[in-house]
């Protein structure tokens, strides 16, 4: 009986000795899977962490570069907005200017009116009456085609009338009988100008003009208009048939 129990004991013994070390086990698996997870939960925490940052990064870059595209924008628009005040300015202080305000041509005949400007766009024309004259719009050329009187108007570029061209279309020739032009003329260095011409009877046809001058190394013409190359005076013959006038020019 002694012996027996003493067996009780020992299996007692073992059996606790299990139960202890499985205990023991499950209590290491347990800290080893609370490892685990804090490991991964502080793993995560780091990620998230990092994507919160790069997120912020991006975001940081994305409005830089947003506040870039906008400054770079606003840039734009404003040396826009200064280009377009000193052209607008240049072109309000635009000069057109025509050698005739009236002029004859008999039926079937062309002429070029003739136009100095110093605007950055070149003028346009346009007419009262296409059925008697036919337009270039662009060049200022005419061809007369029926007789009668229209009226050619010389345009900028905001399409105001900066000067009319009376034009007198005849079945015959009709002769012009005199002209006047300007007796002085004053010129900065490097300008140009456009000798005026008034004619009589103002319906004369077949105007031709021929310009001679005296000293070549101040002015040089060309179709009446003058540029200044170097600073001085001198004369400009001005020639139509038998008639010859003088106008003097200075450049400054």
């Amino acid at each position: 009986m002694f012996i027996n129990n003493d067996n009780k004991l020992e299996k007692t013994n073992n059996k606790k000795e299990i139960n202890n070390n499985e205990n023991q086990q499950n209590n290491d698996f347990y800290d080893d899977y609370n490892d685990y997870v804090d490991e991964n939960e502080e793993s995560n925490n780091i990620f998230y962490q990092n994507e919160e940052t790069n997120y912020t990064t991006s975001n940081t870059n994305y409005r830089k570069t947003f506040m870039i595209i906008i400054g770079i924008l606003l840039l734009i628009g404003i040396i826009w907005f200064i280009i377009s005040l000193f052209t607008n300015n240049q072109n309000d202080n635009a000069i057109i200017k025509t050698n005739l305000t009236s002029l004859g041509i008999v039926k079937g005949n062309e002429y070029q009116i003739i136009t100095l400007s110093n605007d950055s766009n070149p003028p346009k024309y346009a007419v009262d009456n296409s059925k008697l004259v036919e337009l270039n719009e662009l060049t200022g050329y005419i061809k007369a085609l029926k007789e009668g009187q229209t009226t050619i108007k010389i345009l900028n570029d905001k399409n105001e009338t900066i000067e009319n061209i009376e034009v007198y279309i005849s079945n015959t020739k009709i002769d012009l009988i005199d002209f006047q032009i300007p007796n002085t003329l004053e010129i900065k260095q490097g300008d140009k100008a456009i000798i005026p011409l008034t004619i009589s009877p103002t319906n004369a046809t077949n105007l031709n003009f021929t310009y001679q001058v005296i000293n070549t190394n101040i002015i040089d013409v060309n179709n009446g208009i003058i540029e200044a190359l170097n600073k001085g005076t001198t004369d400009i013959i001005v020639t139509s048939g038998n008639i010859s006038r003088t106008i003097t020019v200075t450049v400054k």
